[in-house]
Order: structure tokens, then sequence, then C-alpha cells
């Protein structure tokens, strides 16, 4: 059955006639797993990406005892990027911390156990995340700026 597979109508098809994949991919009786293509595929990976100009920094800091990686750059009013559970100031602000930095001072840190941050072995929670993000604010020295997230 090599390059067979059965759609969720239940129709048996043959790609290798067609010389590709079914995005409808066979793993147990009624279920499929769909390999639709990333919307970041065609991108390079972290630390693989020519480099270019950029007033956009990524580096590490300490805030208390947790290393934390952040991104930040630009000029003028302070504009603090926090991304989304699951992601990264990466993987989720890299388009905009270029732009927005043309007119703004921008912050983007990984919260703790995500991204590049270290993982402590607390309990995750959003007013833990939510105290992180006021120390990162204190410790970067901003008395106020606008959040974005």
């Amino acid at each position: 059955m090599a390059g067979r597979n059965v759609a969720g109508d239940g129709a048996r098809r043959d790609h290798r006639d067609q010389g590709q994949e079914h995005p409808a991919l066979r793993v147990g009786p009624g279920c499929h797993r769909f390999a639709l293509p990333h919307p970041y595929a065609s991108e390079p990976v972290i630390g693989t990406a020519r480099r270019t100009r950029s007033s956009i920094q990524s580096e590490f800091i300490e805030i208390g005892s947790l290393r934390v990686h952040h991104m930040h750059g630009g000029r003028g009013t302070p504009v603090v990027f926090i991304h989304g559970l699951g992601s990264s100031s990466y993987m989720e602000w890299r388009y905009n911390l270029e732009a927005t930095g043309a007119k703004h001072r921008v912050f983007a840190p990984d919260l703790p156990g995500y991204g590049r941050t270290e993982k402590p072995r607390v309990r995750y929670s959003i007013p833990y995340f939510a105290r992180f993000v006021e120390r990162y604010i204190e410790d970067r020295g901003l008395r106020s700026a606008a959040i974005v997230g």
C-alpha cells in the first residue's frame, strides 16, 4: 500500500503517478494529519540568515537570577512587545520590530520558559508572567511604555 493514502472521503488515491504526496496522511482509523506548508518554511532559521544592517539587537540580560533573551533597538518613545504563550519574541515580532524601531525604542523579551530565555521550574501563570513583564520594564529603566501583545 506504499504511496497510497485514504482521503477523508474514503477514496483511495495514488499520488506516485503525479510525483507528489497527498496532504492527508493516514495515521489511524478515521484520523488524518494534514501536511500543509509551514508559513515560515522558506525563511532561514535563526543564526543561518545573512547578516543585514539592522537597528534591532538580540542579547541576553539577567533579571534577578534568570537569564533572559530579548531584542531591542530604535529610538524614541518606548514600545514593549509581549509574545503570546507558545511563541517567542523572534517568531511573533520579527517583522514589527524593525518597522516600529524606525520611530520608537522597541523591546521584546522572551518570556520565562519560552524562546531562548531560561526555563525556571516554577508554576507558570498569568500573574507570574505579569510580574516578569513588570520587572523587565523596571530593569530596562522605562518609566512608561506602550505595551503590545
